[in-house]
């Protein structure tokens, strides 16, 4: 599917780059037929696996001078995708693009896809309340994400690549190194992807607990960042909450409050908020 969305760009200058980081042999005929068949310009480049960072590396590394937009296989971007990536560098060249990576709720199977797309969505709004479109980044608003990225080549020769040795954060942590070296980063509230992943309650919540142990390491290299980045996450914890935690992460509660039909009957604002007490039960101890 993401191939067919880069078919469909309004803007058709550009070759596209495929990383096989160290799949099943079997899929290897899968993958090449798909770029076989593609319209696009498209080469595939196969790996023994390395992670998202390496793999990431390598589509750098293989890539020719000018500009790098980064997104993920599972990804479909809209049709302006390279178009709005291309117009930003042309205006504020040497900087870093990034933006939003939300559910297509009209693909949505589930209430707790639904939930994370209004929690991102939230997110977003407390980052940027003043609603500008294009946004430069500082601490107190930091997010980014590597599927839907764009930056010059020659800035890898300033930040270096990603760290291979982080299997998740990656993204956040190049970031941050472009940040320290002093290149502008921003943020547009128009650039849009879809990335309808197949979520539960415990996926999400492992997914949470992985970004936050990644997102400590990789804070572990910044301290002068640590206290204003971790702040928030500090001030949103409480032990008085252990003794529910406990209780939503017994196995039974989170297979009923996810799957049980007298869930969906509660209002979705205390229907939200059991899922999110939930997802932060199953992954505290990261806190």
């Amino acid at each position: 599917m993401g191939l067919t969305a880069l078919e469909r760009q309004t803007d058709h200058d550009f070759s596209v780059l495929i990383v096989n980081d160290g799949s099943l042999p079997e899929n290897l005929e899968k993958y090449l037929q798909l770029v076989s068949n593609t319209t696009l310009s498209c080469k595939l480049i196969s790996q023994e696996n390395k992670g998202i960072a390496g793999a990431t590396n390598t589509g750098i590394n293989a890539a020719p001078n000018g500009l790098i937009i980064l997104t993920d296989d599972d990804i479909i971007p809209s049709p302006t995708f390279i178009e709005q990536h291309r117009k930003h560098h042309a205006t504020i060249p040497d900087s870093i693009l990034t933006g939003k990576a939300l559910f297509d709720l009209s693909y949505a199977k589930t209430d707790v896809q639904r939930y994370k797309n209004f929690m991102d969505e939230e997110w977003i709004r407390i980052l940027f309340p003043e609603k500008k479109p294009l946004n430069r980044l500082t601490l107190e608003n930091f997010t980014l994400t590597a599927a839907n990225m764009s930056f010059e080549k020659k800035l890898v020769d300033i930040i270096g690549g990603f760290r291979e040795d982080l299997k998740d954060c990656q993204d956040f942590e190049f970031g941050l190194r472009a940040f320290k070296n002093g290149i502008p980063i921003y943020y547009d509230l128009n650039l849009m992807v879809h990335h309808n992943d197949s979520i539960t309650l415990k996926y999400y919540a492992n997914r949470q607990q992985s970004y936050a142990r990644f997102k400590k390491k990789a804070l572990d290299s910044y301290p002068e960042y640590s206290s204003i980045m971790n702040r928030r996450a500090m001030e949103n914890y409480s032990t008085k909450k252990d003794k529910l935690y406990d209780f939503l992460s017994r196995k039974s509660i989170c297979n009923f409050i996810e799957n049980s039909p007298l869930i969906r009957i509660i209002p979705r604002f205390i229907r939200y908020r059991i899922y999110g007490s939930t997802i932060a039960a199953l992954s505290r101890e990261v806190l």
